[in-house]
């Protein structure tokens, strides 16, 4: 199982030659695939929102933080969490932000600017589910380049402020694009069979959707908005 890549050698490449300060965010209640640890960054901070604590283990990840108001993880692992000396962040339970957010926001307090966001898939709350992901496109983590190992699909995040997207694979691999809030417009795109240069797309519509590489590097760039693009393990 390959699902990401779009990640850097393989996949987005963040276009400014910089180090990478990684972090690892782990949510939802749905334990990602065991196989997809081995696509992610070594020697990255791990943060746990809440019950996701437990993908941890299976994974072979180490939790640094844990957030969140404790309402879903188990007993066990929240003993397990103090006894390891994980630093606990509890918020109230009446709270605006949610603990994916609240996890979020902590990777970019901590400094990071390449933001993983593992996430298992839809669990038995799909709202929460589909914010979460629409949650991965907020212009409130840059500078940071926020990805996710969603189900089984990559996610990347596209902002102006943000070096284009440069999207690595064979020919023929799909990738789909979403705007989340306001219409997005694209600068420019190379690489896709349907170009998207001057193209604007709104967020209640599905244009963005299957589109395919013609090279085995596409790059993208938005001039406005900010959009999410998808890459399914079958096209990858």
């Amino acid at each position: 199982m390959n699902l990401l890549r779009v990640m850097p050698a393989k996949g987005v490449s963040m276009g400014d030659g910089s180090a990478i300060v990684s972090a690892i965010v782990l949510c939802g209640p749905t334990r990602p695939a065991v196989e997809i640890r081995a696509q992610l960054p070594a020697g990255a901070v791990v943060i746990a929102a809440d019950g996701a604590f437990a993908h941890a283990a299976p994974l072979g990840l180490t939790v640094d933080h844990l957030v969140g108001d404790f309402d879903s993880i188990a007993p066990h692992d929240l003993a397990a969490a103090r006894s390891v000396g994980v630093t606990l962040r509890q918020s109230p339970r009446d709270k605006d932000d949610t603990d994916l957010e609240l996890a979020l926001q902590l990777a970019c307090d901590l400094g990071a600017r390449d933001i993983i966001v593992v996430d298992g898939g839809l669990g038995d709350r799909p709202e929460h589910f589909v914010a979460n992901v629409a949650v991965l496109a907020s212009r409130r983590w840059l500078p940071a380049r926020v990805r996710g190992v969603i189900a089984n699909a990559s996610v990347v995040a596209m902002h102006p402020d943000l070096a284009p997207l440069t999207v690595r694979g064979s020919i023929g691999d799909l990738v789909s694009i979403v705007t989340v809030g306001a219409p997005a417009i694209f600068e420019r795109s190379a690489g896709l069979r349907w170009p998207l240069a001057a193209v604007e797309l709104a967020a209640d519509v599905g244009l963005g959707l299957s589109n395919e590489l013609i090279a085995t590097t596409a790059t993208i760039s938005l001039r406005s908005g900010a959009a999410l693009l998808f890459r399914s393990e079958e096209s990858a």
